[in-house]
């Protein structure tokens, strides 16, 4: 690549083994996989479906590319709790109601 007369590198970064193992024990924020995520991604889905509201009918709704939809759609990324109340106001729904648990499920008690 040229600029202004120099050539600028581009350089990769790999992760190595070692760094891999460094890394092992960080403390993942909740994000992909977590129950709260997994939760409000079936909440979404459910109400969606309830609604004949597909995956791009909720991506030209909000403005998004279906692949945006698609990863909150399945848990892979979170929702943000603003495109939450998007998503509540396009459904005509309580955007509250994505965070409940499913009726009949109780919290664990310790």
């Amino acid at each position: 690549m040229q600029h202004a007369g120099k050539t600028a590198r581009i350089f990769t970064f790999r992760l190595t083994d070692r760094y891999r193992e460094d890394m092992s024990n960080v403390i993942s924020l909740p994000g992909r996989g977590s129950e709260l995520v997994e939760r409000v991604a079936s909440n979404v889905r459910a109400e969606c479906a309830r609604r004949g509201v597909t995956q791009s009918d909720l991506a030209v709704a909000l403005g998004w590319s279906v692949s945006a939809v698609n990863v909150r759609w399945h848990g892979r990324r979170q929702w943000q709790l603003e495109d939450l109340e998007k998503v509540g106001q396009i459904l005509r729904f309580p955007a509250e109601l994505f965070l409940a648990r499913p009726e009949g499920l109780e919290p664990p008690t310790f």
